[in-house]
């Protein structure tokens, strides 16, 4: 900035931009009805500013003095009226940090966080009515996933257990609380929102457990409970269209070079679903839909089923590639795929993270173990005899079809295997 203005006008840009933020904030507070409004938040902001371009005194001197003064007010309201702002209070005093940053030369972070800022004060009473719509269930395991990653992480040892380097529990460890926190966050979303239609149900169940949401979903048309069975065969496709994207997110996440080789084959697998979706009968009730009964992904039994699935396909992975070649690694992602697509892909983005290999390879596993895991939905539903077995038979069929089409096409064009 400073090769476009000058230095006066630079620090005039950084007033007016703290301005902007103590404004931006100050104006949810006076909609709140708070002791601390526009003004407060905007003088705060624009001092902050101007105490970081004076010295490093000025703006400790200034920091403590809002403290102060935050405090102040809070004892005073505490003794009127037996009650604290303890959170205008903080907000005051982030305020005049994010002013001193503006002043200090920085614009990306500060605004961010009055955005953000103002979003968790905006929202308040939706943050609040859901989390006391959590059950004490999920709290813990959200107690489960802080422990997981920044406890037990930590103290795993770094690189290869093992003189053969098959296995590394810390990447193992970091892979098997990434599956398990997509899933919970789902799973949180799906308890509470899950109930407002089948498409809530069928994409939020299908991103925890795709296998687990189909066989509820046809378990409900079986049961008479009154969901039509159109509606179910939506939700199954919605399930399995999710779980693709999941799958796809896990390479992006552990192995992003293999994102744009499943470009293609993951495209024509969606378009394939969606065509699926256009094509199929309507149902009466979109708006039903069904109460997938999952478990947390995040309790101490399911974490451990996820490391202990991840770690024995990995190592079968890798020892099959090394004995084998790419056909071994391929036939353990099939099979990989029918346990837990999740996993299987996982474990082929985590051989072509560490190198052992080629992205081209990795990706083709891990769509052949989402097809193989789309392929496991037709025998569910056909056991269950609904929602129109041979349907969806047909539309999973096209789907796998269209992923080995996409797979020939990378194959013809870029010369990937």
């Amino acid at each position: 900035m400073m090769g476009i203005f000058g230095e006066e006008q630079t620090a005039v840009i950084h007033l007016g931009l703290a301005l902007a933020l103590g404004l931006f904030i100050g104006l949810e507070r006076e909609r709140a009805g708070k002791h601390f409004g526009v003004r407060s938040f905007a003088s705060v902001a624009v001092a902050g500013a101007l105490a970081a371009q004076v010295s490093a005194l000025a703006t400790a001197l200034l920091l403590a003095f809002v403290a102060g003064l935050a405090l102040l007010v809070n004892l005073q309201r505490l003794l009127r009226e037996q009650e604290l702002e303890p959170t205008t209070a903080v907000v005051l005093v982030l305020t005049a940090l994010l002013g001193v940053l503006v002043g200090q030369g920085q614009t990306l972070v500060p605004v961010s966080i009055g955005v953000v800022t103002v979003a968790l004060l905006t929202w308040k009473p939706e943050l609040v009515a859901f989390s006391l719509g959590l059950p004490r269930a999920e709290v813990r395991a959200a107690v489960m996933l802080a422990l997981f990653t920044f406890v037990v992480y930590p103290i795993l040892p770094v690189g290869y257990v093992d003189p053969w380097h098959l296995l590394d529990l810390r990447a193992a460890w970091l892979i098997v609380i990434l599956i398990a926190a997509i899933g919970f966050a789902n799973y949180v979303l799906l308890r509470r929102y899950g109930s407002r239609g089948i498409l809530y149900t069928g994409i939020l169940g299908g991103l925890v457990n795709s296998t687990v949401t189909v066989a509820e979903l046809a378990r409900r048309v079986q049961g008479g409970k009154g969901l039509d069975p159109r509606i179910a065969f939506w939700g199954i496709l919605l399930a399995n269209g999710a779980m693709l994207l999941r799958n796809s997110l896990l390479l992006a996440i552990i192995a992003p070079a293999t994102l744009p080789l499943v470009a293609v084959p993951l495209g024509a697998m969606l378009l394939a679903t969606l065509a699926a979706l256009v094509l199929a009968p309507r149902g009466e009730r979109k708006e039903d839909a069904a109460e997938v009964r999952l478990t947390s992904p995040f309790t101490l039994r399911s974490v451990l089923r996820y490391g202990l699935v991840l770690i024995t396909i990995t190592l079968l992975a890798d020892l099959a590639q090394r004995a084998i070649g790419d056909s071994g690694f391929y036939a353990v992602s099939l099979l990989g795929g029918v346990v837990s697509s999740a996993s299987a892909s996982a474990s082929a983005a985590t051989l072509a993270a560490a190198g052992k290999l080629q992205p081209a390879t990795a990706a083709v596993g891990a769509l052949l173990a989402s097809m193989a895991s789309t392929l496991t939905h037709v025998p569910i539903v056909w056991r269950s005899g609904q929602p129109g077995p041979r349907r969806v038979a047909a539309a999973h069929a096209a789907v796998v079809l269209a992923g080995l089409v996409g797979i020939l096409l990378n194959l013809s064009w870029f010369g990937l295997p």
